[in-house]
């Protein structure tokens, strides 16, 4: 296997009209290397190889090499392309997975709606709707006994339906706790604009020392709506003070 794909791999560059001095000074390798390559003592590695592909102008990399590369209808699983896009997808970090996971969906859902034949029946096309990202602070907002929030607290940012609401968002916020039931409930996401004051019968964030609230603004103190007074109590004022950090919004999707 090492020979054929030796001798394939020098057929490209011959067929492309490259010498090999031409392409191994090209991409900075050593000579020998390069020999290498071509009389099957070495091979280079997978993004390399696509380099070389791409600079010989072959497309069907699996094909090239002998591979079963081809679905029943002759067509190729995998070209340079589409091979280039998966490697350049393994190295990439959870969150930026997550990123083109959803744009990959969304534009999947976009270009399958647009070859479904007309229908007058709801299930013929597909509802596509615009997004825009925000930063997510997971649970940091207590609707209980308070949790820490800023700066050391890492975000991740999240889709969100790109409505009037949102718009206006700078971040999202999860709710922990219960104590404003049934307004919000643990695990909800909230929507918030950044603001130094929040007005009195308004829900806010705010924090007093290193703990963040989410609870309604009253008269000197922050109210639960959880009629468990007993277990939810208001939030009064103490030496360290309640700063407010943005006024609630809404729910996420409303």
């Amino acid at each position: 296997m090492k020979k054929d794909f030796a001798e394939t791999l020098k057929e490209m560059r011959v067929n492309a009209g490259y010498s090999q001095k031409e392409v191994y000074e090209m991409f900075n390798i050593r000579q020998s290397t390069f020999s290498a390559w071509e009389t099957g003592r070495a091979e280079p590695s997978a993004d390399m190889l696509l380099k070389l592909c791409k600079l010989y102008n072959v497309n069907d990399v699996l094909g090239a090499f002998g591979f079963d590369g081809y679905n029943e209808d002759g067509k190729p699983k995998l070209n340079i392309k589409e091979i280039d896009i998966v490697e350049k997808y393994r190295v990439l970090d959870p969150h930026g997975k997550e990123m083109v996971d959803f744009t990959l969906q969304k534009e999947w859902e976009r270009s399958t709606a647009e070859s479904v034949p007309e229908s007058n029946t709801p299930s013929a096309t597909a509802e596509i709707i615009p997004m825009r990202f925000l930063s997510y602070y997971q649970r940091m907002a207590s609707a209980g006994k308070g949790e820490f929030l800023f700066p050391d607290i890492p975000t991740e940012v999240i889709p969100v339906p790109d409505t009037p609401l949102s718009r206006r968002a700078d971040f999202v916020i999860g709710v922990s706790g219960r104590s404003m039931e049934d307004t919000f409930f643990d695990g909800d996401k909230v929507l918030v604009e950044k603001a130094d004051e929040v007005p009195i019968g308004k829900i806010g964030i705010f924090v007093r020392g290193n703990e963040c609230f989410i609870k309604e603004a009253g008269q000197n103190r922050l109210i639960s709506h959880n009629e468990d007074k007993g277990r939810y109590p208001d939030i009064v004022p103490d030496e360290r003070g309640i700063d407010a950090i943005g006024i609630v919004l809404g729910k996420v999707g409303e």
